[in-house]
C-alpha cells in the first residue's frame, strides 16, 4: 500500500513542480520540460515494464501465440481490413514481432506511447496540470494498463480531437479513422464536430441527459437497438451479453457524475465565456458519464469500459471547474475536499476491494533493455 501512494504522490509532486516551473517561464513563452520528462518517464517505466496486471497477461499470451499474432509475412497472406478484427493493432504486432522483439517490448511500446500522448494531451489543454494529473492518476491511469487497444485508440482520437480544434477536418477524420483500427468504439469521438458550437447548459446538454435517462429507464428494450449499433462497426453483441454482469457499481458511477455535478451546481460562473475547447471538453464528459449511468444497468466491460475514452476530458472539465470555483473565498475548500474525495476512491479501488501489489508484477529496466536489444545481437 505504502508504495502505490509514493508512486501516487512522486508522480504528482513532478506534475506540481512541472507547473510551478512553467509558470516562472511564462515571461520567455517557454514550458517546463525537465519535471514534465521526468514523470512521463515515471508513468511510462510503470506501466511499461509491467508483466501482470488486469488483462495484461491476456494480452501477452495472445503476443506469444502465432495465430492471434503473427509475423508481418503470415499476416499479409491472410489480412483483414474489416474494423472489428482491429487492423492497425494487428499491423503494429506484427511488425514488432517480425523484428524480433519479445512481449515486453510490446508491453512497454503501447504504454510509451498511450502515456505520452495522454499526458501531453492534459499539459496541453488543461489549466492546471497538477489537477489534472491527480484526478488522472486518481482515475484513468491505471486503466492505460488494462484495456491496450482501447487506450491505443483513445490516444490517437486526442491527436485527432486537436485537429478538430483548428478546424483541420482531413486529418481529424484520417487520424479517427487510425483510431478506429485500434478499437472501433472510438468513433463516438465522430460527434465532436457538432460539439464545437455547443454551449454547455444548452439544448444539446439537456437533450443528452433526457437521451440518457430515457435508456436507462427502457434499457432491455434499449439494448437490442444497441446490438444492432454495435453491428455497423464491426461488433456482434447480443442483447443478453450488453445486459448481463453486475453492472458498475455505484460508487464509480457517483465520481464519474461528479464532474457534471459540480458543472450544474455553477454553471452560471463556469461557462459565460468558455471557449469552445472547454465546450467540448464537458459534452465529452457528460457523453461518459452518461455511459457509466446506463453500465449501472448492464455489463460492466462492454458498457462500462466505454466512459474511459473520455478520461482525459473529464479531467480537464473537472479541473477548469474546480479552479475556477476555488478562487473564491466562499468555496475555496472545494478543491481540497473533491481531490481528498478523489484519493480515496482511489484506495478503496485498490486497497480495499483488489489489492494493486497482488494484481501487479514488473520486470527491471535492465531486462527491459535486454529485450530491446536481443533482435541487434
Amino acid at each position: 500500500m505504502l508504495e502505490l501512494i509514493f508512486y501516487f504522490f512522486l508522480a504528482f509532486a513532478l506534475a506540481f513542480l512541472s507547473k510551478k516551473r512553467t509558470e516562472r517561464l511564462l515571461q520567455e513563452k517557454k514550458q517546463d520540460e525537465a519535471y514534465f520528462f521526468l514523470l512521463v518517464i515515471l508513468l511510462v517505466l510503470f506501466a511499461g515494464l509491467r508483466t501482470r496486471y488486469n488483462d495484461t497477461i491476456t494480452y501477452i499470451g495472445s503476443y506469444r501465440d502465432n495465430a492471434d499474432t503473427p509475423d508481418l509475412k503470415q499476416l499479409f497472406n491472410n489480412f483483414s481490413f474489416a474494423i472489428q478484427d482491429h487492423p492497425g493493432f494487428m499491423l503494429v504486432n506484427a511488425t514488432l514481432k517480425s523484428i524480433g522483439y519479445d512481449e515486453h517490448v510490446f508491453i512497454f511500446a503501447y504504454a510509451a506511447f498511450t502515456v505520452s500522448v495522454y499526458l501531453h494531451f492534459l499539459r496541453k489543454y488543461s489549466c492546471d496540470l497538477s489537477t489534472s494529473i491527480f484526478l488522472f492518476l486518481a482515475n484513468g491511469y491505471l486503466f492505460l494498463m488494462a484495456g491496450i487497444k482501447q487506450s491505443a485508440a483513445t490516444a490517437i482520437a486526442l491527436l485527432a480531437l486537436t485537429a478538430a480544434f483548428n478546424k483541420q477536418w482531413a486529418r481529424f477524420g484520417i487520424r479517427l479513422f487510425i483510431a478506429s483500427c485500434f478499437h472501433p468504439y472510438v468513433l463516438l469521438y465522430a460527434i465532436v464536430p457538432l460539439l464545437l458550437n455547443r454551449k454547455p447548459w444548452g439544448t444539446t446538454t439537456y437533450l443528452l441527459l433526457i437521451l440518457s435517462i430515457v435508456i436507462g429507464a427502457t434499457f432491455t428494450f434499449a439494448t437490442s437497438i444497441m446490438s444492432r449499433l454495435s453491428e455497423l462497426i464491426g461488433e456482434s453483441y447480443t442483447a443478453e451479453e450488453l445486459q448481463s454482469g453486475t453492472g458498475v457499481s455505484f460508487f464509480r458511477f457517483l465520481f464519474s457524475a461528479l464532474t457534471i455535478v459540480v458543472c450544474l451546481v455553477f454553471r452560471r460562473a463556469l461557462f459565460d465565456g468558455t471557449d469552445i475547447k472547454q465546450n467540448v471538453f464537458f459534452h465529452l464528459s457528460l457523453i461518459g458519464t452518461s455511459f457509466m449511468f446506463l453500465a449501472l444497468f448492464g455489463n460492466q466491460i462492454l458498457i462500462g469500459r466505454i466512459p474511459q475514452y473520455f478520461a482525459p476530458a473529464s479531467c480537464i472539465t473537472l479541473t477548469f471547474a474546480l479552479s475556477t470555483i476555488s478562487k473564491t473565498r466562499r468555496f475555496f475548500w472545494l478543491k481540497p475536499l473533491i481531490l481528498l474525495a478523489f484519493f480515496g476512491f482511489f484506495l478503496y479501488e485498490n486497497v480495499y476491494l483488489k489489492t494493486f501489489w497482488e494484481r501487479y508484477k514488473a520486470i527491471s529496466i535492465i531486462e527491459l533493455f535486454d529485450s530491446l536489444f536481443s533482435p541487434l545481437s
